[in-house]
């Protein structure tokens, strides 16, 4: 049987419930129901451990929400930070101290998009010169090479989940303390009386 997002299930007792969202609120339509599944043994190169290969499997989905809310988050700051430059082009009270600062943090910001997706390819990604692969793709590599069956871990995805939980961390911590920057020149530049960007609130 398959769980959430095509990651296996492991066999045994579960329970099932529905509800309704509707107009904010939120009704139960049917109580838990408990029911048991079992392997269908349908494997063709079955796991010895199938506890394992779910763990596996949940290991990759919360590092694939990572990365994805890394990608959203990466393109807010790049487009907040835009806007930043313009209002600091803008605003006399906007010394070029803050808009080197905010220039750095562009510069950062695709850096980090850099590692993550690597140069862009007009064609595909065998038309580029040699180079580190980018993390997006050690990602694809790690889903696409275990997700939707319940074979044991290859040692491609092993590999990459690897690669990517050394390489991952510091590029968090990174875009977090790009964040933190951004709100503080952000405040800055609010101060220097300049024009709305986004994540302020309206004041009078």
């Amino acid at each position: 049987s398959m769980g959430r997002g095509g990651s296996p299930a492991v066999p045994g007792t579960y329970k099932v419930s529905i509800d309704m969202v509707a107009k904010g609120e939120v009704s139960r339509l049917v109580e838990p129901v408990e029911f048991k599944t079992e392997s269908m043994n349908l494997a063709s190169l079955p796991a010895d451990d199938f506890n394992e290969v779910a763990a596996f499997h949940a290991k990759l989905s919360k590092l694939n929400r990572t990365f994805m809310g890394m990608g959203r988050m990466l393109e807010a700051q790049l487009t907040k930070v835009v806007t930043m430059k313009q209002a600091a082009l803008q605003t006399p009270g906007a010394d070029l101290e803050l808009q080197a600062r905010i220039t750095k943090v562009e510069e950062e910001l695709h850096a980090i998009g850099l590692a993550i997706d690597g140069p862009s390819a007009r064609a595909s990604w065998e038309e580029l010169p040699p180079m580190d692969m980018p993390l997006s793709r050690r990602i694809r590599v790690a889903v696409y090479s275990t997700w939707g069956h319940s074979s044991a871990v290859n040692g491609t995805a092993k590999t990459q989940y690897e690669i990517i939980m050394e390489e991952l961390p510091p590029l968090v911590d990174r875009l977090n303390a790009l964040d933190d920057e951004i709100m503080a020149i952000d405040k800055a530049l609010e101060e220097a009386g300049s024009g709305w960007v986004p994540g302020r609130k309206i004041k009078m």
